[in-house]
């Protein structure tokens, strides 16, 4: 049962991934056509997802490959890695504010680019949850920490999207929301790092 779970789990993050991967080029290819610094941002955003998900595709295929004992190190090194991918995230969301503050950037309108976001914003979070709710059954907390992940792209996702349809707000109080994004990113990574201790 144990192994069938393991195999529901990878093959989850197999199908995440390859859905951030496909998001991430079509993304960046409508953005480079239409000029959409926002919409190429946004495929970017996909790729650091799609990071995520390649360290738990590592750390789930160590199970039955390997003693408890390196395991369990994997678990606890996945973890840190998944964290790291929030401090990115974070980084990277505190950059693409600072600049569209400073060059008072507005989000280009784009038909495909609120497609893609709208995709995203109703299937990401059936992923998270399903994540969720395997990592607590296999008891891994490195797959709770990437259906976090998850889950907090998706928020990402939908500033975006709001970003796109309200292009009458000013640009400081994008900046303000995107800030404040930044600043719980970072939150999260420093808990989930606190979870290798626990």
């Amino acid at each position: 049962m144990d192994d069938k779970l393991y195999k529901k789990a990878l093959n989850l993050e197999y199908f995440t991934v390859g859905y951030n991967v496909l998001e991430g080029f079509f993304s960046i290819f409508f953005g480079a056509n239409a000029g959409s610094i926002a919409l190429i941002g946004f495929g970017l955003d996909s790729i650091v997802e799609s990071l995520s998900g390649l360290i738990l595709i590592w750390r789930l295929r160590q199970h039955g490959v390997c003693s408890e004992g390196e395991e369990r190190t994997s678990e606890n090194k996945a973890i840190k890695f998944v964290a790291a991918t929030f401090f990115l995230l974070g980084a990277y969301v505190l950059y693409e504010s600072a600049k569209k503050l400073i060059f008072i950037e507005i989000p280009e309108p784009s038909l495909p680019g609120i497609i893609i976001a709208s995709l995203s914003v109703i299937i990401m979070p059936i992923f998270s949850f399903r994540k969720r709710d395997l990592g607590m059954k296999i008891n891994s907390k490195a797959l709770v920490a990437n259906s976090e992940k998850t889950l907090t792209c998706t928020f990402h996702r939908c500033l975006y999207c709001w970003d796109l349809q309200q292009t009458t707000f000013s640009a400081y109080g994008r900046f303000s929301s995107r800030i404040d994004n930044s600043s719980v990113l970072d939150q999260r990574g420093i808990k989930i790092v606190g979870r290798v201790k626990e």
